[in-house]
């Protein structure tokens, strides 16, 4: 409403490919998790939160507040799919903190992952964001640390890409929503 005569198109992709779509130029613009780092793109920080370990309320890491990421090293790790930027980041923090994960099972479904946590049939991280879309009296959020998990989507585009009037509306309003205004 705000910007009348724009339209927005949104696809529901992964983040690698939201990079690589984006690169060629068939995306104008694209929403990927961070760490980013690719010299070819602009990016803009839009939402921050974090990234939590997700246990069974059976599990006995259930009851703590916190955790460092070497305590899970011996867990049966359950896990996003590598399609997803998501799967290289924790795998990256696993890795900061000395190990090498051992992943147990992988699907392309968040929801999938999250119904074998609250059946106790493994751990994960997830996005507090989406762990808080679902029953969560099932299953118990861990805040991560050693080391710390934000999460932080950005906006990317590329560098020598024209920013056209809708462009940098879209542009504003996320500055906006982020802003809280």
């Amino acid at each position: 409403k705000k910007f009348p005569g724009i339209g927005i198109s949104i696809e529901e992709i992964t983040s690698k490919s939201i990079q690589e779509l984006t690169a060629t130029g068939e995306l104008d613009m694209g929403v990927v998790i961070e760490p980013f780092d690719d010299n070819r793109f602009r990016k803009l920080p839009v939402y921050t939160s974090e990234a939590v370990l997700l246990v069974s309320k059976k599990h006995p890491f259930a009851e703590r507040k916190d955790i460092s990421f070497e305590e899970i090293k011996d867990e049966d790790l359950l896990m996003i799919t590598p399609d997803y930027m998501f799967y290289d980041v924790v795998v990256r923090k696993c890795q900061e903190a000395g190990f090498v994960p051992q992943i147990a099972f992988e699907s392309y479904q968040w929801e999938w992952i999250f119904e074998m946590v609250a059946d106790n049939q493994g751990i994960s991280v997830l996005p507090k964001p989406l762990i808080d879309k679902f029953n969560t009296t099932r299953v118990s959020q861990v805040h991560l640390m050693e080391p710390e998990f934000p999460l932080t989507l950005s906006i990317i585009y590329r560098k020598d890409k024209f920013v056209t009037v809708p462009m940098q509306c879209f542009l504003d309003m996320c500055l906006l929503c982020k802003d809280g205004r």
